[in-house]
């Protein structure tokens, strides 16, 4: 046969072959399938010794690879190099990828293989003729060869499904394909056409434009141009094909010899006819007997809308060039790893469609983004695990692959794959690095099983894996711990062979650190038929009544109830947990099942069971020793859990003495059953007083309403039944409080309870229902396909506007959109949705022309501008890609868009109109868009912005323009210069750089210098609040409020708590160059002077300090002032001789000449002392600071009068009755004060003291001629005001024109009397007076 033939001059072909093209072979294979997976390679190719196995094979694949190669290493990337230009820049001779290595030696391989074979070019044109002699019934009849030697084609194809199969990874698959299907792909820019054999190589047909010498009959004689032969190399076929093959042969006139080789695994099909023909039939071939396969590679969602293109186009074009389907998940659905959203792209065909569509796929989503996560899905979760504890061999792969970030699963983690992510070739190469680091670590690891029981596995595994992350950080290995529920207690421990000993003992330690022993509560009551349920009763009890956690106090354990109502005791020690569970088995123990009962109780009704505060639950506890225990909120309908539980506790004495134990369980049960009964008919005569409403709802809107109902505010008053939704059937044999009543009907709703409760909750889910029955209208309009995308709206925005804006929903599908809600709103969305439709079949397209500067602009932030324009005139405005940002438009779309062009489409009217706008916001763009960009040095950006950007913002409003400062402006040297961008009118941006140029020499003229001043000058430099401080900038001539600019300076001191720093001596000056200047010569002229300043001492007399310091230090400040020194008064002195002679040392601290005079004068004002002894009573007459004797003492005599002691005056007798108001009691003063004085002390000039002696000694003469009177009135105190006067004015008045002493009692005391004392025509003077000034406000 034909095939005998073939085989027998593919014999004699491979005899030529030069023993030299293996060596090299061997060499480039080892850059493609690393050395580790070679002998699985042979092994599939069913050969050994690898030299025996591969030599045919090479040619084909050279000549494949080459082309590949040489497509890849001319295809620019992103940057404009080709990928053999980026080789030489970027990558060394060891980091060059396997495909390339793979490709060149390849290529040379196929050089060598073309030679020796062009001698038998003339004997391969006769194989077709051979070959066309083949009968149909012949060619349909299977042949088998015994043990054929593979063509290079076949051998070729398993070469290549073994060296994918050997790496086991998906990364593998795609490095293996990106040669030549991704590559032919990228070569024709457009959608490849599948006779494009460079797609296909595995197919073995002839590349266009190329000879491929390895395949069989591909080279067509030129005498008999007008035929062609192909070979289809596929998987080995399970079934018969023979039906298949001869179906083809008729629909395709086309020849077709079959050939299977199952060594290799393949089945190769000849296939002899016209070109056409047999491009069909080859096409036929593979799409009805290649295997199916699916592979599913993950995207980038933001390259979702590249795979699928504008309307599905370009994922319908992939389908029908590559046969195959192609389903793409849609964003909603993606899943997220790391950082990066994938989406699942599943494809599924015969082998070679599948590898081309992937390629194509890939090469759509590169246009957006060629980043990639490549999962490990293949690679076993141990090797991965392992690679992840040892940190030295991760290092290792993140410094050899810098570019991609690697994730490898944690311990515990739920997600246990491995994952890379980068660019797509560093992602790939990354890949199979990690996959073959991994399984060597694999190889190379020792397993161990540890025994743990079941119970403890949760403690080798740790809170969220965190013995687990322990065990592998400490040891490198791996704990596999058997999935719960499994049975299994055999813990797995993969690792080193040094480290797996130590991570078992890790593993038995972790699982002895927790001892635990099981309590199984229903085994103390064996014989009781539901133990379950009594399980679930005696611990929900003691939960209750606080006795586990009483156990775990005692014993200090942590007891766990588990969801099968079994127990479990975590102590520190075994002997802890055992004592633990058998106290809890032996409470479990003294709780017979007939100590319990319970019943179904709706929850409404469970309020008027227990009764105001629980008080019918406590009654019937203090008299029968029954607790009842309410279900909890949370428990499931239907259930044990969700009953009124009633425990008799044991302490009821009818019960306890009763001596026989059956008696006794009998007088139990039936004190529970009385019990029961009671509640049965509290229950039946409050539900006899209950109200009772149906509602009628529509099944559909009952669920909604159920949904609800918890959130009403009596729904837990009232109980509400469904009668569309089942209720949960009573749990076997539980005691029910009544018989339960049949159901409401399907389209019914019954609410039972207190009358007002029931009222308002069917109020409400009346209004509730009547809701949903409203908003239950609906309506369909119809879309053509034409207009879906305008009607819609990008990214449907018009059915998210109808729902917003007519509160219905929208649904588009099927050609047209359903609308739902009510009536009069789905009438009003429908008018608009026809209306847009209408408007669709008006639609126009117009290009404006606006250079790509302005598209920004027009945009507006967030798009903004440009969604107002659309949505004013229903148009569709569309700018290039790089202007818009992206979004989910096909790249053919963008195409036809230039970088100055702009597409609205709509109505013809919404354009015209859109399109006039946007002329104007260009024109208004390109006048106040002139943009100026003024270079300032990055330094003074600071000063440009001011604090918190006030002075930038000030700038931009006087200016009227836009600034934009740089955004790397903070990386910038100080000395560089950085671009400020003006954008505005010319005029605008003329005001803005004319204020920025003043700001830059503004700055220019700032200054920051240091000074070094010690920190004991500090507080004199800055004065009292920053006086001194704010006077010697005024001095200088700038502006003490200026924080900056012209006049300013800024003096900083350190703070009081920095006495310690370094730099506690340092004051900082920033500000106009000119006054700063002046103000630091003037600070270091100041601290100059205080270095020279010494201190002077000098002797006051404590008792003349207040005289020198003067009224409100009046004196002092002249003193200091004039001199320019500091004067320091020590502070009064109580206590020791010592002690008051320091009181006297008064400091002056100045420069040593300004010292000495400011201490003569401080001595001047000392003035000499004299006591003077005065009748009490004429001390009262004429003494006191406003007396016109003491001021005559000062004023004349310049000496200062003052009161050193004075005598204490008897108390006057109080009057026998309550005097009328104006009554008059006088007394003799002289009389009643004899042998009392007081002592006057004058200070003064010794000359003018003899004057005030002979002054005070003339007074008190006269004083004693002529005895003083005291008076005494009674005064109404409302009057004393009035008496006194504005700020004593009055008073005042009246001394001095009396010379009488005149006291008036004090607000609040409650003395009524104001004393007048002088000469008796004087004190009547006096009282006339203060009589008048009573009767004026009388």
């Amino acid at each position: 046969m034909g095939g005998d033939c073939l085989e027998e001059r593919l014999d004699q072909r491979s005899g030529n072959l030069e023993a030299g093209v293996w060596e090299n072979a061997e060499a480039a294979a080892e850059a493609v399938v690393p050395s580790s997976t070679w002998p699985s390679v042979v092994a599939a190719a069913g050969k050994e010794p690898v030299a025996a196995a591969v030599p045919s094979v090479w040619p084909a694949v050279a000549v494949s690879a080459s082309t590949a190669a040489e497509d890849a290493a001319s295809e620019p990337n992103a940057s404009g190099q080709t990928a053999s230009e980026q080789t030489a820049s970027e990558q060394t001779a060891s980091e060059q990828t396997a495909a390339s290595a793979f490709a060149r030696a390849a290529a040379e391989e196929a050089a060598k293989a073309e030679a020796v074979v062009e001698a038998e070019a003339a004997a391969e044109t006769e194989v077709a003729a051979e070959t066309g002699t083949v009968t149909e019934t012949e060619a349909a009849t299977e042949t088998e060869a015994a043990e054929p030697e593979p063509s290079t084609d076949t051998a070729a194809a398993a070469f290549a499904s073994a060296a994918t199969a050997a790496a086991d990874d998906p990364a593998a698959a795609t490095a293996a394909t990106a040669a030549t299907a991704s590559a032919s792909a990228r070569k024709t820019a457009a959608a490849p056409d599948l006779r494009d054999e460079q797609a296909f190589p595995s197919l073995g047909g002839p590349a266009a434009g190329r000879r491929n010498v390895a395949a069989w009959g591909a080279r067509a004689s030129p005498a008999r141009s007008a035929q062609t032969t192909a070979v289809v190399d596929l998987a080995l076929a399970q079934d018969p094909v023979a039906d298949t093959v001869r179906q083809i042969m008729d629909a395709t006139g086309t020849r077709i010899d079959v050939s299977h080789n199952r060594a290799l695994g393949t089945s190769t099909y000849l296939v002899a006819g016209a070109p056409e023909q047999v491009e069909r039939a080859k096409r036929e071939v593979c799409a009805r007997l290649s295997p199916r396969v699916t592979r599913v590679l993950h995207v980038p969602a933001a390259a979702r809308a590249m795979v699928v293109g504008m309307r599905g186009r370009t994922l319908a074009d992939i389908e029908k060039q590559t046969g195959t389907k192609v389903d793409v998940a849609r964003a909603g659905g993606a899943r997220a790893f790391d950082d990066e959203e994938q989406v699942a792209v599943t494809i599924t065909g015969g082998a070679g469609g599948v590898a081309a569509a992937e390629a194509l796929v890939e090469a759509a989503a590169d246009k957006r983004t060629t980043r990639r996560t490549i999962r490990l899905d293949s690679l076993a979760a141990d090797a991965a695990a392992l690679l992840a504890a040892d940190a030295g061999a991760l290092a290792e792969l993140q410094a050899a692959h810098p570019d991609v970030v690697l994730r490898l699963p944690a311990p515990g983690d739920a997600d246990q794959t491995a994952r890379v992510q980068g660019e797509r070739p560093q992602a790939q190469a990354a890949a199979l690095a990690v996959a073959a680091a991994a399984q060597r670590l694999l190889d190379g690891a020792e397993h161990v099983t540890v025994a743990v029981p079941p119970a403890q596995h949760r403690f080798v595994v740790g809170a969220a894996g965190a013995t687990l992350r322990a065990i592998a950080a400490a040891t490198g290995c791996v704990v596999r711990v058997p999935a719960a529920g499994s049975g299994g207690d055999g813990v797995r421990v993969c690792g080193p062979a040094g480290s797996v000993a130590r991570a078992a003992a890790m593993v038995r330690e972790a699982a002895a650190s927790v001892a635990v022993a099981a309590v199984d509560v229903a085994a103390e009551h064996a014989g009781y038929a539901r133990p379950q349920v009594y399980a679930q009763r005696v611990l929900a009890y003691l939960a209750a009544r606080g006795r586990l956690a009483r156990v775990e106090a005692e014993h200090g354990v942590r007891v766990h109830v588990l969801a099968d109502a079994a127990v479990e005791v975590h102590g520190r020690t075994a002997a802890q947990a055992a004592a633990a569970a058998a106290a809890v088995r032996q409470m479990a123990a003294s709780l017979p099942p007939w100590h319990f009962n319970g019943i179904d109780v709706e929850p409404h009704m469970l309020a008027a069971l227990a009764g105001p505060d629980g008080a019918h639950f406590a009654r019937l506890q203090a008299a029968r020793s029954v607790l009842a225990l309410p279900p909890p909120a949370d428990a499931p309908r239907g259930t044990p859990a969700a009953s009124l539980l009633v425990v008799y506790e044991g302490f009821n004495p009818a019960i306890d003495r009763i001596a026989d134990a059956a008696a006794r369980e009998r007088a139990t049960r039936a004190l529970l059953r009385d019990t029961l009964e009671e509640f049965r008919a509290t229950l039946a005569q409050v539900g006899a007083a209950q109200a009772v409403r149906t509602l009628h709802v529509p099944p559909p809107h009952q669920p909604a309403l159920a949904a609800a109902l918890p959130a009403l505010e009596d729904a837990a008053a009232v109980a509400v039944r469904f009668g569309s939704l089942a209720e949960p059937a009573p749990a076997s044999g539980r005691t029910m409080a009544k018989a339960p009543a049949a159901p409401p009907a399907a389209d019914a709703v019954e609410v039972r309870g207190p009358e007002a409760a029931v009222a308002r909750v069917a109020a409400e889910l009346q209004r509730r229902a009547d809701d949903a029955a409203a908003r239950a209208f609906s309506a369909d309009v119809a879309v053509p396909a034409a207009a879906a995308a305008h009607v819609l709206g990008r990214g449907r925005e018009t059915l998210r506007r109808l729902q917003q804006t007519h509160d219905v929903q929208a649904v588009f599908g099927d050609g047209r959109v359903r609308l739902q809600g009510r009536e009069p709103a789905v009438a009003a969305a429908r008018a608009e949705l026809e209306a847009l439709v209408l408007r669709a079949a008006d639609q126009t397209v117009e290009t404006l022309h606006v250079p790509a500067a302005m598209h920004r602009a027009l945009i507006g932030p967030g798009g903004r501008y440009v969604r107002r324009v659309e949505q004013k005139y229903a148009v569709h405005v569309q700018f290039p890609r790089s202007s818009s940002g992206g979004g989910d438009r096909d790249a053919e779309a963008d195409a036809a868009l230039g970088a100055d062009e702009v597409r609205v489409a709509g109505g013809r009217r919404g354009v015209a109109d859109a399109c006039a706008e946007l002329r104007e916001l260009a024109a208004y763009e390109a006048e106040h868009g002139h943009t100026v960009r003024v270079a300032v040095p990055a330094a003074s950006l600071r000063h440009i912005v001011g604090r918190q950007g006030a002075t930038i913002a000030a700038l931009r409003d006087e200016s009227g323009a836009r600034i934009d400062l740089p955004d790397a402006a903070s990386d910038a040297a100080a000395d560089a210069l950085v671009d400020v961008t003006l954008v505005g009118t010319r005029a605008a941006t003329k005001r803005a750089r004319d204020a920025l140029d003043a700001l830059v020499a503004e700055h220019r003229d700032h200054v920051a210098v240091e000074l070094h001043v010690p920190r004991r000058h500090h507080r004199f430099l800055i004065g009292a609040g920053g006086a001194r401080v704010r006077e010697l900038v005024s001095q200088a001539g700038g502006d003490p409020e200026r924080l900056a600019g012209a006049g300013s300076c800024r003096v900083t001191f350190p703070r009081a708590a920095a006495a310690d720093a370094d730099d506690a001596d340092t004051v900082k000056l920033a500000g106009d160059r000119r006054v700063v200047d002046l103000v630091r010569r003037r600070i270091e002229d100041l601290v100059a002077e205080r270095e020279r300043m010494v201190t002077v001492h000098v002797a006051v007399p404590a008792a003349q300090h207040a005289f020198v310091i003067g009224r409100g230090g009046a004196r002092l400040k002249q003193l200091q002032d004039a001199h320019s020194v500091e004067i320091f008064f020590p502070r009064a002195a109580k206590g020791s001789a010592a002690a008051a002679a320091a009181s006297d040392d008064v400091r002056i601290v100045g420069l040593p000449e300004h010292c000495e005079a400011a201490q003569k004068a401080l001595l001047a004002l000392v003035r000499e002392v004299r006591r003077v002894a005065v009748p009490l009573h004429v001390h009262r007459m004429l003494g006191g600071r406003q007396s016109a004797l003491w001021r005559r003492l000062r004023a004349d005599l310049d000496v200062q009068p003052d009161v050193g002691h004075v005598d204490k005056a008897p108390a006057s007798a109080a009057a026998s009755a309550e005097p009328a108001p104006g009554a008059v009691v006088y007394r003799d003063a002289a009389a009643d004060l004899a042998g009392l004085a007081a002592e006057w002390v004058l200070r003064g000039e010794p000359k003018q003291l003899d004057a005030a002696e002979a002054l005070i000694a003339e007074h008190t003469a006269k004083a004693a001629a002529s005895p003083p009177v005291e008076a005494r009135v009674y005064v109404d105190p409302r009057h004393h005001r009035h008496i006194v006067g504005a700020k004593g004015a009055n008073i005042a008045r009246i001394r001095d024109d009396t010379g009488c002493s005149v006291d008036v009692p004090k607000k609040g005391s409650a003395s009524q009397w104001v004393r007048v004392e002088g000469d008796r025509q004087a004190v009547e003077r006096a009282l006339e007076i203060i009589g008048e000034l009573v009767d004026e406000r009388a």
